[in-house]
């Protein structure tokens, strides 16, 4: 009853509380459902910076023991599209990729990856949302796209920014 209240009290102030949000903790980050795990690699030092329950998304950092950027980017290259992911941006130590996975004749699951790398630390981040389903026969499911617009990628770069 108490929780109900404190709820009551936050929804009727306006006050910004999103119930799904959370920090996910490394066994998070690299449990068996983490649809971004091919952009780790080699990690240590994982931190789970940002997550949603409603629109699964997540946002982590962690530093990789490769020593080669060159090699590192190599490598999560070839992982990303050994499973599927498609490169749409390659910046100076940022790159962004998409995902469709066909689920069945005409129902798509879409997500995207952004992912930093600082070649001075060796410090990754980064941020994977999953936006929605799409069916040829109907509009997308949900406000996933603009979930990640709004929320998930200023949450990315406001963290791509504290490491500059």
């Amino acid at each position: 009853m108490l929780f109900l209240l404190a709820l009551a009290v936050v929804t009727g102030t306006g006050c910004d509380f999103n119930l799904s949000d959370y920090t996910p903790s490394a066994e998070d980050v690299c449990s068996g459902y983490n649809p971004s795990s091919p952009f780790m690699v080699e990690p240590a030092e994982i931190a789970g910076l940002y997550g949603n329950l409603d629109v699964d998304s997540l946002i982590y950092s962690y530093r990789t023991t490769a020593n080669d950027a060159d090699a590192f980017w190599a490598q999560i290259d070839q992982q990303a599209a050994k499973s599927g992911w498609q490169l749409l941006k390659d910046d100076e130590g940022y790159r962004q990729y998409e995902l469709m996975e066909v689920l069945r004749k005409g129902m798509e699951l879409k997500g995207q990856v952004r992912i930093a790398f600082d070649e001075a630390s060796f410090e990754v981040l980064v941020g994977w949302v999953e936006q929605g389903y799409t069916h040829t026969k109907c509009p997308p499911l949900g406000e996933d796209g603009s979930f990640a617009e709004d929320v998930v990628w200023p949450k990315f770069e406001e963290y791509r920014n504290s490491k500059k």
